[in-house]
């Protein structure tokens, strides 16, 4: 799932949840958002349907010194046409052609456009193959976008939480951020806490995370984390001296 349909299925929740509880304000503070974006949204979904909700695609500014298109197409060209060679060999063969392209400019445009590495040049290229010849190979089904997002079906019924290590602050010592975050409404909930990341302190936020959905009435049926040193409740045992 990529990122825009993230996106997408977030706003089409806050509608249903909208339509089926009857409460825009309710809906409002349960997934975090303004009545304002929440009104625009329904009004662009009903002028022009649900699929109206997703992000607007972008276009990049185009910049005074920036790699000409006819370069980038080349590049681009080069790449499918001979997917094994490197950006030193890029670049040769773009100055063979009369274009100024250094090896790190070569890599720069590959690498926004998903073409940074070899086998994503291979991937590419069999794709192409099974889209014109109908042969598809594992590097052809492999170049797709990627990803997984964890799904729940109300508030409450899954909050993924973490650990992040700030920095060491003079004066106050180590500094930790503990984030929670719900993974119907992706309301998240961020805790400061100094000392060494322990189980105590994970203890301490999931108390806090359940009183914070206790009083909106949500209860938290699962708590899903990397199984830290932070959020086990037995450190890993120690290996064994050996005899002298």
């Amino acid at each position: 799932m990529t990122s825009d349909e993230i996106v997408y299925q977030h706003r089409v929740l806050v509608l249903d949840h909208a339509r089926e509880s009857g409460n825009v304000t309710a809906t409002c503070r349960v997934f975090g958002v303004s009545p304002k974006t929440f009104y625009k949204w329904r009004n662009r979904a009903a002028q022009y349907g649900l699929d109206a909700l997703g992000p607007k695609d972008r276009r990049r500014p185009a910049m005074a010194k920036g790699t000409p298109t006819h370069v980038i197409e080349a590049l681009l060209a080069l790449t499918i046409a001979e997917p094994t060679i490197g950006c030193r060999q890029y670049s040769d063969h773009l100055d063979d052609r009369g274009f100024v392209a250094s090896k790190t400019m070569a890599q720069k445009i590959l690498v926004e456009h998903g073409l940074g590495k070899r086998h994503q040049h291979l991937a590419r290229v069999a794709a192409i193959a099974a889209l014109t010849s109908g042969l598809s190979t594992n590097a052809a089904r492999e170049d797709t976008p990627f990803g997984f997002c964890h799904w729940a079906s109300r508030p409450g019924e899954l909050i993924a939480v973490d650990s992040f290590y700030i920095r060491n602050l003079k004066g106050i010592g180590n500094v930790y951020q503990l984030r929670a975050v719900d993974t119907f409404t992706r309301w998240a909930i961020t805790w400061i806490c100094v000392g060494p990341g322990n189980h105590q302190h994970s203890i301490r936020f999931l108390q806090l995370i359940r009183r914070q959905w206790g009083r909106l009435r949500w209860p938290i049926s699962a708590v899903l984390s990397d199984n830290g040193p932070d959020h086990r409740l037995h450190p890993s045992p120690q290996p064994l001296a050996r005899k002298p």
